[in-house]
């Protein structure tokens, strides 16, 4: 039996400790012998697949890795930066950066402890063995924060809301943001109502397949007004095992709210929900969650009275997120978010109209044609594509 060392590195407070179980493998043959121990004890009912004939999407198959260790996250709180290729601030030799992805090899992973990701590249873990997701996965964008990967301006993100005078250069209206998009279109801002004038368009749907580059959702444009910004794009991560994924908890791929207006400003769209995929010969989804749903767009402004409120970020379920609250009394209300099978919604027009909302992201599932996963007690939202191309 290989020699194991373990270590631990500090989490976010003294007691929560990280545990990474570490054992040296020989280099020649190192990934056939995992799969043949894995095999020899047990995988949880799973047929054990050979680690060697596996070839995870977006990873070219002479860089992958040998010898990885287990990775254990039970600590209260771990956070993986995908910039700075670290683990709770710490640099993990098994964490590199390879073709514009951040991948995390390993041989059999357990999240036991909530799990955040951060940073500017998508994250991509490659294991051997297999993969339980027992504690919530979060890479959804927080308001105006990305998620990890998550796209910039392009085709797919919304527009910005226009403005207008009407008494001067201190009396305007302005319209809304559109919301971002990715899997489904982002939705129209909230028009200029006493112009007749539209708001910002709404992101257009990126369609693709499970190979296409793996990227996160665009952000909502910006309100009119006073460059309000709208919601951030949710993350993007691919889970690869060579023998099973289990999820019973959440993953949270959800776009970021639009910002509300204040003032005389329109409210900002929603961000785009970002992308998940899971591939292996085996997917176990009872339980879980998977969501990349859109942001809500952000309330447009009062111009006084009544204060309006951001949009909320893309939820972790098959909810769609709600639109900011229109200031009183000029501001429109935002529009929701995508998810499920319901699409963003416009934001509502006024003085200052609402941002719209974000659209859905995608989730993809590739699996064995001899192990078709059960979704009947899993909530996907959206609904995922389902590739069962692996042997």
């Amino acid at each position: 039996m290989a020699d194991c060392i373990k270590y631990a590195s500090m989490g976010y407070v003294a007691a929560a400790t990280l545990w990474v179980a570490s054992c040296a493998v020989p280099a020649d043959g190192a990934r056939a012998g995992r799969g043949a121990e894995l095999g020899a004890r047990g995988t949880g009912g799973h047929v054990a697949a050979d680690p060697a004939a596996f070839a995870p999407l977006h990873v070219d198959p002479d860089l992958l890795i040998a010898g990885a260790p287990d990775l254990t996250f039970d600590a209260p709180q771990t956070t993986i930066d995908t910039s700075a290729l670290t683990i709770d601030d710490l640099p993990n030799p098994s964490l590199v950066e390879l073709d514009g992805y951040a991948v995390l090899f390993a041989n059999a992973v357990s999240v036991q402890g909530p799990l955040r990701i951060t940073g500017a590249l998508p994250l991509i873990i490659v294991a051997d063995g297999e993969v339980r997701i027992d504690q919530p996965v979060e890479l959804r964008g927080r308001g105006t924060v990305a998620g990890p990967g998550a796209s910039g301006l392009g085709p797919s993100a919304g527009h910005a809301g226009t403005r207008a005078f009407i008494a001067g250069p201190n009396v305007t209206v302005s319209s809304g943001g559109g919301g971002g998009g990715h899997g489904t279109s982002g939705a129209s801002g909230g028009t200029i109502d006493a112009f007749h004038a539209p708001g910002g368009g709404g992101g257009a749907a990126s369609s693709g397949q499970p190979a296409d580059p793996l990227i996160g959702g665009s952000p909502g444009g910006s309100g009119g007004g006073s460059a309000v910004p709208g919601g951030a794009g949710g993350g993007a991560l691919q889970i690869s095992s060579a023998i099973a994924i289990t999820v019973a908890a959440a993953i949270d791929a959800g776009g970021g709210g639009g910002s509300a207006g204040r003032g005389l400003a329109a409210g900002g769209g929603g961000g785009a929900g970002g992308e998940l995929l899971l591939e292996a010969p085996t997917l176990v989804l009872t339980g879980g969650v998977l969501a990349a749903n859109g942001g809500g767009g952000g309330g447009g402004g009062s111009g006084g009275a009544l204060p309006s409120s951001d949009g909320a970020d893309g939820s972790a379920g098959a909810s769609p997120a709600a639109g900011g609250i229109g200031g009183a009394p000029m501001g429109g209300s935002g529009g929701p978010g995508a998810a499920g099978a319901i699409g963003a919604g416009a934001g509502v027009g006024f003085s200052h109209g609402g941002g719209g909302g974000g659209g859905a992201g995608v989730i993809w599932l590739r699996f064995s044609v001899a192990t078709p996963p059960d979704l009947s007690h899993a909530v996907i939202s959206p609904s995922p594509g389902l590739s069962p191309s692996l042997p």
